[in-house]
């Protein structure tokens, strides 16, 4: 997320106004009968000038109670609240910032005290104060054209934006850093409110990324310019924010390496790392992704992502069968960072990989460790069934009755049998209610995951994300079964179904993918055939007819004596006839074989295909073919009729074969449309002659 530096050095304001005449004044030098308001603001100055912040509140608040209406008074206000900021009363400098902005709006001091009082609420935590000063002062810069077009309240308006973007306010945010970027392009700040309407527009959804991504590009390209090499680094790290969270994994890798290459920042470096390890691990490029990971824990013992590398390691490991190493990395997590969040989580995956390494007596001991450390995680009584489960599974007759025992009271009412779960899940399944289907699939996989049903269960958790319609999920469920399960018989299926649910999901690209992988791996398998046309039909939808096209050649190529070789070819000319290639179309529409269905639509196809070269003799001879084929009623058969009626027609002649055509149609179609107007034409035709 987009952060600010709200420890940014405030540059002192060098005069305070401009009737303002002569240097600082001393205290001692002004007797006390002819103070003048102008002459003390000055005494105040000079006390700041000095450090001697109590002098300064002291007298600014006598300032302000003599003269309560004076133009001075806003800057002896503002001037108090840096005092009380000073002296570490943060309350006492956000209450006289308040003042300033409610009695002084159209002071140039208010929009500091604006920017000031931010910095003041993030430091109290109270940012929701800030929005009626905010409100109220943003209303009185878009009102005043006069305003609009002063630098100082250019600057105003930016911290403005600032201010609605500390508390939150995204669409205001948005508008006022539009504003702002609007009115003062030529800004040494136009970076940071790039940045800052880039991070609004990407806190408001993800529709909206998009956009933010166009001004995070603005913002490298305004900070290269400006020599702020600094800024330009933040901006690509916040891009790869949007990039990962879009899914756009590679993307988001090209920038956070941009990052890492340019900043300094070494928080900043290390979550980057972290996140560039996320996106190599998210494309199954998992020692790439342990490597990023080591980075951060060789790199950054101080990082609060240090943890997280330690747990995203231990994790791929696991999903790796490397159960050692991932032992090793949950271990040193909970050495390193005992009382974190991760601790815990890491010290439960120790217990997972003793099982899945086979050590049922090991996880059991981590089991009593983690039970004993967390003994109110809820998910003991999961562990519990699981080793319950393989204890029995197992028939370990040495089973002490103490383990035992323990077991038993970490799982009150536990079924214990994977067989049972599966029954369970089984019978819902047959009766369509997926969703609970699915959580007996799910305890089995994560309670039982050696035991004989742990194949099955993955399968059918795929299949119901896919009947519940979450396509992402299931396509994800079912590569995750026939990579833990390879032999298995149900793989190929599986490798099937991730290319039907990324179809029903209409990201056809990655369907095709998928059918593709399967036509290679599996091309002997029943389902082949399918998986070919498939992929010949994902382009074709994805509107990559080329590739369409290459697709169903290379079916007929696998698969020459298939009778599906018919529908193949009328398919390959179809998409050469929509791309304007009506000679190419009408040699695919000829190889069609004769006696077919498709041959007759094919016939139909050539026809229109010589009409649209403007050769209506061909066309007209194309379409006279079709008395010869059936079926009589098909339809295309009886549309060339009637185009080959249309011709004739126009060319004044026929005679008696257009009579024959007539009747042909009026006998043959089943759209009585159709044969009203065949019979209407006869009977003009009769009354011709």
């Amino acid at each position: 997320m987009y952060e600010r530096d709200w420890t940014r050095t405030i540059r002192d304001e060098g005069r305070h106004d401009k009737s303002a005449k002569g240097g600082l004044v001393a205290p001692q030098s002004i007797p006390a009968d002819q103070l003048v308001p102008e002459s003390e603001f000055r005494v105040i100055w000079a006390y700041m000038a000095l450090g001697n912040y109590h002098e300064v509140v002291r007298r600014t608040d006598k300032f302000f109670r003599k003269y309560p209406k004076n133009t001075l008074t806003g800057y002896a206000l503002l001037l108090q609240g840096v005092a009380f900021d000073q002296l570490g009363d943060t309350d006492k400098a956000i209450d006289s910032y308040q003042t300033l902005v409610d009695l002084f709006p159209q002071s140039p001091a208010a929009g500091k005290a604006v920017y000031l009082m931010t910095l003041s609420l993030h430091k109290a935590q109270e940012p929701s104060r800030i929005v009626s000063a905010l409100n109220h002062l943003n209303d009185h810069l878009q009102s005043n054209a006069e305003i609009k077009s002063d630098s100082w309240r250019k600057n105003t308006l930016f911290w403005i934006a600032e201010g609605y973007f500390s508390i939150q306010d995204w669409q205001h945010a948005e508008e006022t850093f539009s504003k702002f970027v609007e009115l003062a392009p030529d800004s040494q700040m136009i970076p940071y409110a790039l940045q800052g309407l880039a991070a609004a527009l990407a806190a408001q959804g993800p529709d909206k990324l998009d956009r933010a991504k166009i001004y995070e590009q603005q913002a490298i390209a305004r900070a290269l310019e400006l020599g702020n090499t600094p800024v330009a680094a933040d901006a690509r790290f916040q891009m790869g924010k949007i990039y990962f969270n879009q899914k756009q994994y590679d993307q988001a890798l090209t920038q956070m390496d941009a990052f890492v290459h340019d900043s300094t920042n070494t928080v900043r470096v290390a979550e980057a790392l972290y996140d560039s390890g996320l996106s190599l691990y998210n494309q199954q490029y998992y020692t790439e992704a342990l490597g990023r990971w080591k980075q951060v824990i060789d790199g950054y013992r101080f990082s609060p992502f240090r943890s997280l590398a330690y747990l995203q390691t231990g994790r791929t490991q696991f999903g790796l069968g490397k159960f050692e190493q991932a032992i090793a990395a949950y271990q040193a997590l909970a050495a390193n960072y005992p009382n974190s969040p991760e601790a815990q989580e890491a010290q439960f995956q120790i217990v997972q990989c003793y099982y899945n390494k086979g050590d049922v007596r090991g996880a059991f001991q981590q089991f009593m460790a983690f039970k004993s450390a967390y003994p109110v995680d809820e998910r003991i009584k999961g562990i519990a069934e699981l080793l319950l489960g393989a204890y029995q599974s197992q028939g370990d007759n040495n089973l002490h009755s103490r383990e035992l025992g323990e077991l038993l009271r970490a799982s009150p009412g536990s079924n214990t049998a994977s067989s049972i779960l599966w029954e369970r899940g089984a019978a819902l399944f047959n009766k369509k209610d997926y969703a609970a289907a699915q959580k007996y699939f799910q305890r089995i996989m994560l309670s039982y995951p050696n035991d004989e049903f742990a194949g099955q269960a993955y399968f059918y958790n795929a299949e119901c994300y896919f009947f519940l319609n979450n396509y992402d999920e299931a396509a994800s469920a079912y590569k995750s079964f026939y990579i833990n399960y390879p032999a298995d018989k149900m793989v190929p299926q599986a490798m099937f179904q991730v290319g039907v649910s990324f179809f029903n999901k209409k990201d056809y690209q990655k369907a095709a993918e998928g059918f593709d992988t399967f036509v290679k791996k599996f091309p002997q398998n029943q389902l082949a055939k399918d998986a070919s046309l498939n992929v010949a039909l994902c382009y074709k939808k994805a509107f990559k007819l080329d590739d369409a096209i290459r697709s169903y050649q290379n079916y007929l190529m696998l698969f020459p004596s298939d009778p599906k070789g018919p529908f193949v070819r009328l398919q390959i000319g179809n998409i050469h006839a929509s791309k304007g290639n009506y000679t190419g179309a009408i040699q695919d529409f000829e190889q069609i074989p004769g006696g077919t269905v498709e041959r007759t639509e094919g016939q139909y196809h050539i026809g229109e295909a010589y009409a649209n070269l403007h050769k209506d003799d061909q066309a007209a001879a194309a379409f006279q073919r079709l008395l010869q084929m059936g079926p009589r009623d098909n339809e295309f058969r009886i549309a060339g009729l009637m185009e080959l009626a249309k011709i004739l027609e126009a060319k004044g002649s026929g005679g008696q074969t257009l009579v024959a055509i007539y009747h042909d149609i009026a006998s043959s179609s089943k759209n009585q449309d159709i044969v009203l107007m065949a019979q209407q034409k006869l009977k003009e035709l009769k009354g011709g002659q």
